[in-house]
């Protein structure tokens, strides 16, 4: 695969279904570490890089937290030249001069260069790029391979019709969230008192993660604005579950796309194909991806050896195409898809219905095409940042427009129990025709 020595690919819309959050380890944080993310920014991010705005993205953040802090600066612009060399050397020193002046023992030199570390990613206007400390990225790691985590059992988006505010797009049975009557629909107007609007995932996430047994308050929008306070518990749950349906059809649910699904679909297949199932309804919705090699290995369990499955195209190096190690199984397969199916759930369901493998049946899905890289910095964390692009077997470019299902079916109310569903009935009565 890709550098596997060096990065980790990820296709991931973030949910909240983590361990406790960790507090920021800023000590690691100096002057030299912003210039070599900002020097990696600048050769791998996916998009373009605007030297000015990533300087003054930097200061401005650090200007806003040195005000709250009731410390002042004399923080001055820096004018860009045509010499990169000479504008980074000029800006190492401006931040060295804030130091200076402001750094003590109550305001320490990491946590005033945290915020212009931050501040100067969020000015690529990408949400799925930025730095993690060691413990940050331990605990991402784990939020997308877990089993077992603190939370409330909510997954989440940003609702890019609602100014980006967070959406709850699952709530997990049984769970703090689903007890205290949040629903998947809810748009999230403020966290623990924090307006919403043009929030960051990453923010949304260090709002919401927690300790077990400690609170986060949640005012959503509905016919009126409803606040829910929600008490953080342990949550279990399966990267892969399934039962059979109707003695003939085998249901599967992927909720991640861990290191491990692909194999657990297998067992899964397999189970099922013991039990009598002539058919498979693979379930995508509400899931928000995980790894591109996780969808490979699922795409694998369905597709004949070496069936493209998806191409990935970074800027600064040559396509990477991804073909399936071939396990195929030739039982009927529907996949059910929604608005909320993103990134490796988008390359799964797109190198499904492009080799003409199976149906898509839903709604429109996300439509996030692009793939972040984990570049390690040592021992002070990593820099998580959109990298590429990807298209499907047929070469298309889902990003921001999604794949239309082969059935369309819309469901208007919350699903409450299985003949809620019309997407699942659907995919059972399409099904039913083909075994």
């Amino acid at each position: 695969m890709l550098k596997k020595s060096k990065i980790l690919l990820l296709l991931l819309i973030i949910f909240l279904l983590s361990q406790s959050l960790l507090a920021k380890d800023n000590s690691r944080i100096n002057a030299d570490l912003i210039i070599e993310i900002y020097k990696s920014a600048e050769k791998h991010f996916a998009g373009d890089v605007n030297r000015q705005e990533l300087f003054k993205g930097t200061f401005d953040s650090i200007k806003s937290f040195l005000k709250k802090k009731n410390c002042s600066a004399d923080i001055k612009e820096i004018e860009i030249t045509d010499n990169k060399e000479a504008d980074l050397k000029l800006f190492a020193s401006r931040l060295d001069e804030i130091i200076s002046t402001c750094a003590s023992e109550e305001l320490p030199q990491g946590d005033i260069l945290r915020e212009g570390l931050d501040g100067m990613l969020k000015s690529l206007n990408d949400p799925y790029s930025y730095y993690m400390d060691p413990g940050e990225y331990k605990n991402f790691v784990t939020s997308i391979n877990m089993n077992d985590y603190s939370g409330i059992g909510i997954y989440l988006e940003l609702d890019k019709k609602n100014g980006n505010k967070p959406v709850i797009i699952e709530v997990i049975e049984n769970g703090p969230a689903y007890k205290a009557g949040l629903k998947p629909g809810d748009i999230i107007l403020k966290l623990n008192g924090l307006d919403t609007t043009d929030i960051s995932m990453e923010e949304a996430v260090k709002e919401v993660r927690g300790l077990e047994g400690t609170n986060v308050v949640l005012t959503v929008k509905r016919e009126k604005p409803e606040e829910f306070t929600v008490t953080r518990g342990v949550i279990h749950i399966d990267n892969v579950s399934h039962n059979l349906i109707n003695k003939s059809t085998g249901y599967i649910k992927i909720r991640s796309f861990s290191v491990t699904t692909g194999t657990e679909l297998g067992k899964a297949m397999e189970q099922l194909k013991s039990e009598g199932a002539k058919a498979y309804i693979l379930d995508l919705r509400n899931n928000g991806g995980g790894y591109v090699e996780s969808a490979v290995s699922v795409c694998s369990n369905f597709l004949p050896k070496d069936s493209k499955i998806v191409t990935v195209k970074e800027k600064s190096s040559f396509p990477l195409i991804y073909k399936s190690e071939g396990t195929d199984s030739d039982l009927p397969l529907a996949i059910l898809v929604n608005e909320y199916s993103a990134s490796a759930s988008e390359i799964t369901a797109g190198a499904i219905q492009d080799n003409k493998r199976g149906v898509l049946i839903g709604t429109r899905t996300f439509g996030k095409g692009c793939v972040q890289t984990i570049y390690p910095l040592g021992i002070s964390g990593v820099l998580k940042i959109t990298t590429s692009y990807y298209v499907t077997p047929l070469g298309r470019n889902i990003d921001k427009s999604g794949l239309t299902p082969d059935i369309e079916v819309k469901i208007n109310k919350i699903i409450e129990k299985e003949s809620d569903d019309l997407q699942l009935q659907k995919a059972i009565e399409y099904l039913s025709k083909k075994i």
